[in-house]
């Protein structure tokens, strides 16, 4: 949304760049590859797809940006430097790990879903019944096992909402 938002002119530059810097953050400090690897994925499509030319002062300010980080200190978060930053040093996507792991959280929530068709078992619940106490990582399933079938529901209309 930012940058089509921006791209119309709908937000000005100047408003863009913090919101853009903001979610770079959120992105790092979640840590997640998926995320990441999704952002990248949407910034080239968008900037392909749109026939986005970029300036070198874009360049520029992300390297500014990237500097000015760096000379600051700031550490990364840790889950970024254990879970992220290996693969991407190395570029392989199995020292990122955890994929086996969630495959058999969302196969927990799969039997787990099948108890909780109409009600779910509560907001934030999934850890409390689950066998290694974590939630899965898989949004659908997660609003399945907590709201049931009307959470499901809502989330597919959202979902319409937005490809509508």
């Amino acid at each position: 949304f930012l940058y089509y938002f921006t791209a119309k002119r709908w937000i000005p530059r100047w408003a863009a760049a913090p919101a853009l810097a903001l979610l770079v953050m959120a992105l790092i400090y979640t840590a997640s590859n998926t995320g990441l690897a999704a952002a990248v994925l949407v910034t080239v499509i968008f900037v392909v797809a749109g026939r986005i030319k970029l300036r070198p002062a874009y360049f520029a300010a992300a390297a500014m940006s990237i500097l000015a980080f760096i000379l600051s200190g700031a550490p990364l978060p840790r889950a970024f430097e254990t879970r992220v930053a290996p693969a991407l040093a190395t570029g392989n996507i199995e020292e990122a790990g955890t994929f086996l792991g969630r495959m058999d959280l969302i196969e927990e929530a799969w039997k787990i879903a099948d108890g909780t068709m109409v009600l779910g078992v509560g907001v934030d619940q999934y850890r409390e019944i689950s066998r290694d106490k974590l939630p899965v990582h898989n949004s659908h399933l997660l609003l399945w096992t907590e709201g049931g079938f009307p959470a499901l529901v809502a989330w597919l209309g959202i979902i319409g909402v937005l490809v509508a």
